[in-house]
């Protein structure tokens, strides 16, 4: 049986954890507002989406070291175990228990979510900074013994490519 503090934080935990989910859901969308910003371009509100991001995990850390003091505070702990929802479930109702462990799947679903973005935002970026690099190295240092064709239509090796050989039209 729990007693009335142990009601009381159990409701505050209740409280941190969808706090956590919100904070969850904030950081979704900015992934998301990052990714758009990666592939169109946009460098300066990418930069300010990053920063917002970075708040977020934050207060996700912050969220998460205060839902590990309460599951300490609600059950007798181990201080040689780190503190888990496992920790408290033999130590609850059934109803919080079921209540708990749905809230722990929607932040398991939560932090799926936000992998899978941030892996589809770093291929996007890493493949990017890939075509970048190879585009200057192509500018800086052309391939060797390859023809190139003069304004007549003849053909010609190793003419040095100049950036005004870039510019002209075709």
């Amino acid at each position: 049986m729990k007693t009335k503090s142990q009601s009381q934080d159990i409701t505050a935990l209740y409280s941190l954890l969808n706090e956590e989910l919100t904070q969850y859901q904030l950081l979704i969308n900015g992934l998301k507002t990052e990714s758009e910003y990666l592939r169109t371009g946009q460098v300066e509100p990418l930069i300010k989406m990053v920063r917002v991001i970075e708040e977020k995990i934050g207060n996700i850390l912050e969220i998460e070291s205060k839902v590990k003091n309460f599951i300490k505070m609600i059950i007798p702990y181990d201080s040689d175990k780190e503190a888990s929802f496992s920790h408290l479930y033999s130590n609850i109702s059934t109803y919080d228990r079921s209540k708990l462990k749905n809230i722990e799947r929607e932040l398991d679903l939560s932090k799926k979510e936000v992998q899978d973005i941030n892996e589809k935002n770093k291929r996007f970026a890493q493949e990017y900074l890939s075509i970048l690099s190879e585009i200057i190295r192509l500018i800086v240092s052309p391939p060797p013994e390859k023809l190139f064709y003069d304004r007549k239509g003849g053909c010609e090796k190793n003419i040095p490519l100049s950036l005004s050989s870039l510019n002209r039209e075709v």
